[in-house]
């Protein structure tokens, strides 16, 4: 995300949609050049990604928006464009924080390359506010994912990802990106050996398979998060070995949650 100053499950219709006649190249960023003063106006370049939907989305597409808040007239407006948005049927702004699904704010209006807000939408002195507060985002849907494929929030802090307690949650945002390195399927022995390239494969390396190196324990015993070896790996309290990720930062608590919550369901796939 780039800063220069300071992400759908809603079917609301939108608000204040605008006329794309005067819409802005997609091509190229928001022309902000209008004698806005930074404290006249919040601007944002924000790339939008998978894994900030609600459950995450394992997705090759890629896009950024470009946004524009005027503090003196309320007016917000937006330019979205990206790789791979061939199958996109629609692009929101929603209220909501992180790890939330809001109601939609305003529908960006579809051009040659991407979508934009055009004139863009007033916000009201309440939205004004949660705008402020980070509390709006902007996403893209497809046929295959009508809940959206991609998301980011409109804020220059730094977005938690927040896990959901399933297995597709799990291996999209934690197993995939920092575990399938190493755990790759490949050889006989470890890490190698598990293989973390896919749910159907985390799965059947991990629910009721015994531990290598600690051969009485199961890596994860349904039901029983405190003696699976996943968790204890996770936590750094293994008897063996080292924790994982391996020379990597621990997993934030709420990750870890997340996987205990999983087994404790009984470790679906």
């Amino acid at each position: 995300m780039v800063a220069v100053v300071a992400g759908c499950g809603s079917d609301e219709p939108a608000i204040g949609a605008a006329d794309t006649s005067t819409a802005p190249s997609t091509t190229t960023p928001l022309d902000i050049a209008q004698a806005l003063g930074a404290d006249e106006a919040v601007t944002l370049t924000i790339d939008l990604q998978g894994s900030q939907v609600l459950p995450a989305v394992d997705t090759r597409a890629t896009a950024r928006a470009d946004v524009v808040y005027e503090r003196a007239t309320g007016r917000l407006s937006a330019a979205l464009y990206g790789r791979d948005l061939q199958a996109t049927v629609a692009a929101h702004i929603h209220e909501g924080k992180a790890g939330e699904v809001g109601s939609v704010v305003a529908t960006l209006q579809p051009v040659e390359s991407g979508y934009t807000l055009g004139d863009g939408v007033v916000l009201s002195a309440r939205q004004a506010a949660l705008f402020e507060s980070g509390g709006f985002y902007i996403d893209v849907h497809s046929q295959a994912y009508p809940n959206g494929f991609l998301r980011a929030q409109l804020t220059t802090e730094a977005t938690a990802v927040v896990v959901l307690p399933t297995l597709e949650d799990i291996q999209t945002r934690v197993l995939t990106p920092i575990c399938s390195g190493c755990h790759n399927g490949a050889g006989q022995t470890l890490p190698g050996i598990v293989d973390f390239t896919s749910a159907d494969r985390s799965y059947q390396s991990l629910v009721g398979v015994f531990s290598i190196n600690e051969p009485s324990r199961l890596r994860v015993e349904t039901g029983n998060p405190h003696d699976s070896l996943l968790v204890h790996k996770l936590e750094g309290t293994q008897q063996v070995g080292s924790r994982m990720p391996f020379r990597g930062n621990q997993l934030d608590q709420q990750t870890i949650d997340a996987v205990r919550a999983w087994i404790a369901a009984g470790a679906a796939r």
